[in-house]
């Protein structure tokens, strides 16, 4: 029995297949489709073109912009050159240097020390403002601080603006009276307008020795000028003396001059005549040239000690800018008695 199971047993493992080592990965370079047991030398491709030895291409790799075998890279600067709107070297500093900080000044030099300042483009310090200026032009600050201003010191150290210049010699002594003072030596005592001469002194101390003789027999003749019948109600001062400063006003656009004449006096004022002038500055819609106003002469003829005579004027000899229905704005008004003449 035991003769005959053992050629059985060999007839039955003859019949088995014969196992074939190699490659059995689908995708490797060296696959071997009969391959029954993986040997594990698969070779894998290489490449974004899964190049094999023996292909007739080389290997190829993804460009920076995933196109296989593509030629965009990567510049010093870090950009890849395929991408859209590509600027070639725009890391570069003024120097050649990728990703530098070297730049230029404001002169337009590659690592200068040009810096821009207040005055203009230079070294640090060379056009800053100098010192005791208050701009690039070389103008300095007035006395009310406005940089390259025209405001002033009068004789008092008050200090006022630019346009009271013009107050210089124009026939009135400012003493003050107008909020500026030019009688003193610097102003040449307001251009003259201030100055008396010894014998003008004189004259006036022998007229007052004359009326301290007889103050009985004379005339004297005072003058009161008013601006409140007009618009000019705010800041007005009203004062009673003789050819002089009598009374002003800061705002307005209707000037109304009223006067009262008045023989103080013991004797009539014969032949009395009287004339008024106002000036007006700053002024807006009145042409250029009109700053001053002059009314007619008045006669008053004769006037009785005690006497008084009235009356108002409407000032309006000027000029408009453009259509008439404009406003005249007056900023400033001085009214002055210019002419007061009488005989005893």
């Amino acid at each position: 029995m035991r003769r005959f199971i053992l050629p059985i047993l060999f007839l039955l493992l003859s019949c088995e297949e014969p196992t074939i080592d190699g490659c059995t990965t689908s995708t490797a370079c060296n696959y071997n489709a009969e391959a029954s047991k993986d040997d594990g030398n698969c070779i894998s491709p290489q490449g974004c073109n899964n190049w094999c030895e023996g292909d007739s291409l080389s290997v190829q790799e993804l460009d920076c912009v995933d196109v296989c075998g593509g030629e965009a890279v990567i510049d010093d600067c870090g950009i890849c050159t395929g991408i859209d709107g590509y600027l070639a070297g725009s890391c570069y500093d003024c120097s050649g240097v990728a990703n530098g900080t070297t730049i230029e000044d404001c002169l337009g030099v590659c690592g200068g020390d040009g810096v821009v300042q207040v005055c203009g483009c230079g070294s640090p310090g060379e056009f800053d403002i100098p010192d005791g200026e208050c701009d690039c032009e070389g103008n300095i600050e007035d006395c009310k601080e406005v940089c390259g201003g025209d405001a002033f010191t009068d004789c008092h150290d008050v200090c006022v603006y630019g346009w009271y210049m013009d107050y210089l010699g124009d026939g009135l002594c400012d003493d003050g009276t107008w909020d500026v003072y030019f009688n003193c030596d610097e102003f040449e005592f307001d251009n003259g307008d201030c100055e008396s001469s010894d014998e003008d002194d004189s004259e006036d101390e022998d007229d007052s020795e004359d009326e301290d003789e007889d103050d009985s027999s004379i005339a004297e003749v005072v003058v009161t000028l008013s601006l409140n019948s007009g618009d000019c109600h705010t800041g007005c001062t009203s004062t009673t003396g003789g050819q002089e400063l009598l009374a002003a006003c800061y705002s307005c656009t209707k000037i109304v001059l009223d006067y009262l004449v008045w023989n103080k006096g013991q004797a009539d004022a014969n032949n009395t005549k009287v004339r008024f002038k106002v000036k007006y500055k700053p002024y807006t819609n009145i042409s250029p040239s009109q700053r001053t106003w002059y009314s007619d002469i008045i006669n008053l003829n004769t006037l009785s000690p005690g006497e008084e005579e009235t009356g108002s004027i409407l000032v309006e000899d000027y000029s408009y800018w453009g259509q008439e229905s404009n406003n005249i704005i007056y900023l400033e008004v001085r009214a002055y008695v210019m002419l007061l003449q009488f005989t005893d």
